[in-house]
């Protein structure tokens, strides 16, 4: 094995942990916030490292839960207007953008 093709496997194999990570933290977010939380608890323990403590703290801090639909908070997390609310696009003319229609065709 020659030292690109280890440098190649390593960088693969780092793009690979991070796009499951990502996929993780997108399909189940509770879990991932319950193990953030318990990461978080563990590293802000008196005798760790200042840096560990701060990455804790950081980690360890909770969100407002956005309390159900029609409660005013979107998907986001940025608790801004409702989706129900939001305006529609504008073009830059200030006329509202029509959405695409997709229309499936049958084949000849």
């Amino acid at each position: 094995m020659t030292a690109y093709s280890a440098f190649e496997s390593l960088v693969v194999g780092l793009v690979v942990l991070a796009c499951a990570l990502g996929a993780f933290r997108r399909m189940m977010p509770k879990t991932h916030a319950r193990l953030k939380l318990s990461a978080g608890n563990w590293l802000t323990k008196r005798g760790h490292p200042a840096w560990m403590q701060s990455l804790g703290q950081k980690w360890s801090a909770r969100k407002v839960d956005a309390g159900g639909c029609g409660s005013g908070c979107g998907t986001c997390d940025s608790c801004g207007t409702p989706s129900s609310e939001v305006s529609p696009p504008k073009a830059d003319d200030g006329a509202p953008v029509r959405p695409v229609k997709l229309v499936k065709r049958e084949s000849i």
